[in-house]
């Protein structure tokens, strides 16, 4: 009986082991479309959530889980689908975008993009415009020590638009010139930046939520 009873605990044992290492592995399952239209199947060895080094320009790809690798640049991969993870009740994708660098300002109103398309993880996805966003550290210095929270940089993409541009920077602190800013990262759409000079859209509720403007970004879209 208790040789019965060993072989069914070695046996379960095995068991649990392999469905958590096929559970973790799942994690990392992912559907990756190349440039030219070709679709693979495999694993993502590449970690897409990192605020030290949120640029991302390459991706390794594996055909079996920790198998021989294969690295893609964003110039090669356009797209990357993680197909059995969400994130905030979202599918998590990321796509290979030409991007700006940082958020346009009154001080700095035609910033510059980066030098390769970069991959940001793919919030929204209406007919006219799409929705990003990029990893970033919020860093709060004090004398006695450093405060970091992860948290977001917003992009807006429009219909057969060279750059994505960036549009809000979710970071602590106060901002004494919050409409300001967005006239300058929202010019393209003067209709939303009048909403905001009168108050219809309320800047509390846009900073709790920042993608809640891209449906109307969207919707107000024009070529």
């Amino acid at each position: 009986m208790n040789k019965v009873i060993a072989i069914l605990v070695a046996f379960f044992s095995v068991f649990c082991a392999y469905a958590q290492k096929a559970d973790k592995s799942e994690a990392y399952r992912v559907r990756i479309t190349k440039v030219d239209g070709t679709t693979l199947e495999g694993y993502s060895m590449t970690n897409f959530y990192n605020t030290m080094l949120p640029e991302v320009k390459k991706f390794t790809f594996s055909k079996e889980y920790k198998g021989e690798t294969t690295t893609y640049t964003s110039e090669e991969v356009k797209r990357v689908e993680f197909v059995n993870l969400e994130m905030d009740s979202m599918p998590l994708v990321y796509e290979s975008v030409q991007a700006l660098s940082t958020i346009p300002g009154p001080f700095r109103k035609n910033p510059k993009p980066f030098k390769k398309p970069v991959f940001l993880r793919l919030f929204y996805n209406g007919k006219n415009v799409k929705g990003y966003a990029m990893p970033f550290a919020d860093n709060t210095y004090t004398k006695s020590s450093t405060i970091s929270r992860d948290t977001w940089k917003y992009y807006y993409l429009t219909k057969g638009a060279t750059y994505a541009n960036a549009y809000w920077l979710d970071v602590k602190g106060i901002r004494v010139a919050i409409k300001k800013e967005l006239k300058c990262a929202l010019k393209d759409f003067p209709e939303v930046i009048k909403k905001i000079e009168n108050d219809e859209i309320s800047l509390k509720e846009f900073k709790k939520d920042p993608k809640m403007i891209l449906p109307l970004l969207d919707q107000l879209y024009k070529k």
